[in-house]
């Protein structure tokens, strides 16, 4: 990754990307939580999402955590905190339903500039710059679904204030996770990432709001 600025849009309706994410998200999230009314909920964390530069990106995974998972988890790997996603119990895999994974897929391979008309999204984009800018806008709008969704299920009363949603992208940018969490949570939950990103002098972009 370069940081490329995102390039001008070539047709994908994001707006619309993004609403269909929250609502998708919200969904599976309160379907999982309204099944284990005995169960306290603690994050969600948008996983797994794959991309290599000029080539396919794909949607990642929905993955949900309890209290009780996330203790069993500290004591089994001896750390403070988890976000080792594969351990989490509770693992949503339908939450959007494949035939719109398949057609945002489409839509994403054509934006980054992939071969269009392959049902496989087999090939590599010329432009990279082009790709880069697709690629992190994506990340970026995740960021936003994550923080609508987590306002939505606060505002629902399907989840207490507490409970968080979060972009776990491959890279691990610190910037994108201070981007879906409020202030202070960076440094509670995710130590490692908040001193990594005190140490490069830039500022962060702006917390969410509770």
């Amino acid at each position: 990754m370069t940081g490329a600025e995102p390039q001008p849009a070539s047709g994908l309706a994001w707006s619309q990307l993004e609403d269909e994410l929250v609502a998708a998200t919200v969904a599976a999230v309160r379907r999982t939580v309204g099944a284990h009314p005995a169960e306290h909920f603690r994050a969600a964390a948008m996983d797994e999402i794959y991309a290599e530069t000029c080539g396919p990106i794909w949607f990642g995974t929905l993955q949900v955590v309890t209290d009780e998972d996330w203790s069993r988890m500290e004591r089994e790997l001896g750390e403070p905190t988890s976000w080792s996603t594969a351990d989490w119990a509770h693992q949503i895999v339908d939450w959007l339903p494949d035939a719109r994974v398949l057609h945002w897929q489409a839509q994403l391979a054509v934006e980054a500039g992939l071969p269009p008309g392959r049902r496989d999204f087999d090939g590599l984009a010329d432009d990279v710059a082009r790709w880069e800018g697709t690629y992190r806008r994506f990340l970026t709008m995740l960021a936003t679904v994550a923080r609508r969704t987590r306002a939505s299920l606060i505002e629902a009363g399907a989840t207490d204030d507490t409970f968080l949603v979060v972009v776990l992208d491959p890279d691990q940018d610190e910037r994108l996770l201070s981007s879906c969490l409020r202030p202070g949570e960076l440094e509670r939950w995710f130590p490692e990432a908040a001193e990594a990103l005190a140490g490069t002098g830039i500022p962060g972009p702006p917390s969410a709001t509770p």
